[in-house]
């Protein structure tokens, strides 16, 4: 009886154990590993900017902005003005002056800021694209995209009437 259950178990370990019976044991596959995922589109956005005169007025002054990209249509593109007030030496203040959000239609967008009774010096204009403030279906397409942030530096009058400013510490008006 013990010779046919050493028989039995014999039997089983050439059945699960190929080196038992000589060979060598299969190795077992590694799973497939998942597919990448896939790469989030980019994106381009090129801005442009410049002061001109207000059309009403002539003591106000606007910011023009035009811009190109192939974002979506109907996505929300904020435009944030900000100005750098001189101060006496190398400081420097930089301070929020306008904020509004123009829509893309056809890869183009465009907006006027202001008017503005602007002071002598730099402004720098940002263009922002957030991806959670944006209609459902443009919110979709732009959820993992990289989208590109372009700065634009404008300056409001002549070297020397900055450089003025510079002296006198402050900023005139705003």
């Amino acid at each position: 009886m013990a010779s046919a259950r050493l028989n039995s178990l014999l039997a089983l370990a050439l059945l699960v154990f190929p080196a038992a019976r000589g060979e060598e044991a299969p190795v077992p596959a590694l799973p497939e590993a998942p597919p990448a995922p896939a790469a989030a589109p980019a994106f381009t956005l090129e801005v442009t900017a410049r002061i001109e005169p207000a059309p009403k007025d002539d003591k106000l002054v606007v910011v023009q902005v035009e811009g190109t990209t192939t974002l979506p249509d109907k996505t929300q593109v904020s435009l944030h003005l900000y100005v750098t007030y001189p101060r006496r030496g190398d400081q420097e203040r930089i301070t929020f002056v306008d904020g509004r959000a123009t829509t893309v239609a056809g890869g183009k967008f465009s907006y006027a800021l202001g008017p503005h009774a602007m002071a002598m010096g730099t402004y720098r204009l940002e263009a922002i694209v957030d991806t959670q403030r944006q209609y459902p279906d443009v919110e979709k397409v732009l959820r993992d995209a990289e989208i590109p942030r372009p700065k634009v530096e404008l300056k409001y009058g002549s070297d020397q009437e900055i450089s003025e400013e510079r002296e006198i510490g402050r900023p005139r008006a705003l």
